[in-house]
């Protein structure tokens, strides 16, 4: 759906533009702690695996792509783009929110800003268009 990708693409856009702004203007925070207590490994994990629930759509992805020989190819290299884009993403805002980095990466937006409340709509609205899109394969 070109118009849930487009939402999920401008926010993201919007948050990468935000996070690089920050470390453009304020530099890296002083003190980057390397070690978290237990709840916060636990809720860690949880976003994790959480970002990759699409996963279970493989199957019937591979179902109905024409050329089976190449989709393990494309499959991991799909994967480790989406990990490194993340990975870089998550790492960025890290550096640049330190401690006070919300779980949810919306909610370090300033609360009086419009662009909080425009990221958060793109990405509902933008989830809820692409749910018809992962469900497809497994209607045919």
């Amino acid at each position: 759906n070109v118009v849930g990708n487009l939402l999920i693409f401008g926010a993201l856009l919007v948050l990468s533009v935000v996070t690089t702004t920050g470390l453009w203007e304020q530099g890296p925070v002083s003190e980057l702690r390397l070690a978290s207590p237990l709840g916060q490994v636990i809720t860690f994990a949880g976003f994790s695996v959480f970002a990759f629930e699409g996963i279970t759509m493989v199957i019937p992805i591979y179902v109905a792509h024409k050329n089976k020989d190449s989709f393990t190819f494309t499959l991991g290299w799909t994967i480790m783009g989406i990990t490194a884009l993340f990975s870089i993403f998550a790492s960025a805002n890290v550096v640049l929110y330190g401690d006070v980095l919300e779980p949810i990466v919306t909610l370090n937006l300033p609360s009086s800003s419009i662009l909080r409340v425009w990221v958060s709509c793109a990405f509902a609205l933008g989830s809820l268009t692409l749910v018809f899109l992962m469900a497809f394969p497994t209607y045919e």
